[in-house]
């Protein structure tokens, strides 16, 4: 990892034509897990419960501003919105997406906290076809009930 830091400082410095920018303090953190505040790590705990409990390409949904947990299993969306923000408060694509999650369920639902009460089909969704598997701090992941 040393070695990829060293190698992009020198690249950044050519690029710069010969400006030394102080790219090494900078990008040396990276190997450092502390460098990162704990949503990283909370991050690693969903994404390693998902990878577990998943097959590669099963889709899930994440109800979260945090769609680096799609990129980081490696599963696609159940619906075409990676992110709560394109979707929270606007009734018309609330509604696309419940319509999306009924005909096709997920096996596995994240939703970030604390919860927004304000999507409020999606939370009688949840409670109706799903169990809560694991909740951390900031994330509840709950799993489709068996039938």
């Amino acid at each position: 990892m040393l070695g990829a830091v060293i190698f992009f400082c020198i690249v950044q410095f050519k690029l710069h034509g010969g400006t030394l920018y102080y790219t090494y303090s900078y990008y040396s953190q990276f190997h450092n897990p502390a460098f990162f505040d704990q949503r990283v790590t909370v991050t690693d705990e969903v994404t390693d419960y998902i990878l577990k409990n998943t097959r590669e390409n099963e889709p899930i949904f994440v109800w979260s501003d945090n769609s680096l947990i799609y990129a980081k299993t490696k599963r696609p969306a159940a619906t075409k919105y990676v992110s709560a923000y394109h979707v929270a408060g606007n009734a018309d694509r609330e509604e696309e997406v419940m319509d999306t999650l009924q005909k096709n369920s997920p096996r596995v639902i994240v939703i970030t906290k604390p919860i927004d009460h304000t999507f409020k089909s999606l939370l009688l969704f949840v409670e109706m076809r799903y169990n809560l598997a694991v909740t951390t701090d900031q994330f509840d992941i709950y799993e489709l009930k068996s039938d």
